[in-house]
């Protein structure tokens, strides 16, 4: 979870043209929808993201038991 955290700071301050926008609560157990730039593409620990065409992406937040 840090990880992925982490990834996603990295992504927003890596670029400020490129743009990420996220729709959730970055809590455990929440699903995330996301959207970018046409055309990008999205990896986050060496996992690569499927997008849309339009750039929108989803993930979930696993729970700790």
């Amino acid at each position: 979870m840090r990880t992925i955290l982490l990834a996603l700071t990295l992504i927003f301050y890596s670029s400020i043209s490129n743009s990420i926008e996220f729709n959730g609560k970055f809590e455990q157990g929440s699903f995330i929808v996301g959207k970018t730039q046409k055309g990008s593409s999205l990896e986050i620990d060496n996992r690569k993201f499927r997008l849309t065409k339009d750039g929108y992406f989803v993930f979930g937040l696993d729970r700790d038991i």
